[in-house]
């Protein structure tokens, strides 16, 4: 290289190095506003058949948390559950009739889904900032915290791996209604959405097997009741009742799976402990139809009254379960 080049070549080795060292040029700050913008969070992720999305993105020292769902009442998120809800961090957000938002800061004291503020359990409101809005049955909360509150009752936000966390929606404003939907995720809040495994819906399954077991029995009680005279009613009624209780059963364990797959816990609310109620007479009542023919007549006709009134609570329980059962999907209990 000719000596006459080498000043030009070091201010050009040196601008290189000088332009290196500069720090990288930083993102602009999440804008806690309620409405999401493009490229504002780095990472995202979608439940539900885009029913519910969560958006995030860790900033210096700060968490910066975005849920949108289709509800016009509450979104949340729960960070590291223990088991099903038990231990979660728990963030609410939904928006007021007068268009303010609002927030919570809970802690799940069980695996039911009891989730009362921190503050009540003796720690701290750690939720810096929050914003919402809400059109054509949508709501959009923005949210912000620290990544460590110092607070028991608060996961740390970590900044390396993965995070298991369970979300869910309901129809109601506050943080205290059933949700309409939920699940659970596992996601990498640094690098972006990672793996995520929601828990499968099989409440249309649930309650097509509980109303076929009801349409079932309910026919096969009319045919012993009004069908008599006719000679084949006894295995009519056999039949349908049979498969009405078999059927019904089967709707009983679906549900079983359905709930411990939402992680909400059994034994929560009337539907459940009606529904164990209804799943022993279910069992009860065709059994003891078939035991009422086998065994002498005298003892059998002291089991006719006992295998009616079965069916007739049979009946009673599962209409009652019916009606529940639908004001839960549509939110209202």
């Amino acid at each position: 290289m000719s000596p006459k080049r080498w000043p030009t070549t070091v201010c050009a080795v040196m601008l290189l190095l000088a332009m290196a060292s500069l720090p990288a040029a930083s993102q602009a700050p999440v804008a806690v506003d309620g409405q999401i913008g493009p490229d504002e969070y780095g990472g995202q992720a979608t439940f539900d058949d885009g029913g519910f999305v969560l958006h995030w993105r860790i900033e210096n020292d700060t968490f910066y948390l975005a849920m949108e769902a289709n509800t016009e009442g509450w979104v949340s998120i729960g960070i590291e559950p223990e088991a099903r809800m038990q231990g979660a961090d728990m963030l609410f957000g939904w928006v007021n009739d007068d268009g303010t938002a609002d927030a919570a800061d809970c802690y799940a004291t069980d695996d039911w889904g009891e989730h009362p503020p921190d503050e009540e359990l003796g720690g701290s409101h750690d939720i810096l900032r929050v914003a919402g809005s809400e059109s054509s049955g949508r709501t959009v909360i923005e949210l912000a915290r620290p990544l460590n509150t110092g607070d028991s009752y608060d996961r740390d936000i970590p900044t390396v791996g993965e995070t298991v966390v369970i979300w869910g929606y309901g129809s109601r404003d506050g943080y205290l209604g059933k949700h309409r939907a939920a699940g659970l995720a596992t996601i990498d809040l640094v690098g972006g959405a990672s793996s995520v495994a929601e828990s499968p819906r099989i409440w249309p399954v649930h309650a097509a097997t509980t109303g076929l077991a009801f349409i079932c029995i309910l026919v096969g009680a009319l045919i012993a009741k009004y069908g008599r005279r006719k000679r084949w009613w006894l295995k009519a009624h056999r039949i349908l009742t049979g498969i009405g209780s078999g059927v019904g059963l089967i709707g009983v364990v679906v549900g079983w799976l359905m709930v411990a797959a939402a992680g909400t816990g059994h034994w929560r609310g009337p539907h459940a402990y009606l529904g164990a109620a209804l799943a022993l007479c279910l069992a009860a009542t065709p059994a003891l139809g078939i035991v009422q023919l086998k065994v002498k007549p005298a003892i059998g006709r002291r089991l006719r009254p006992i295998h009616r009134w079965l069916g007739r609570i049979s009946l009673s329980l599962m209409t009652v379960q019916v009606v529940l059962g639908a004001l839960m999907v549509l939110g209202t209990i």
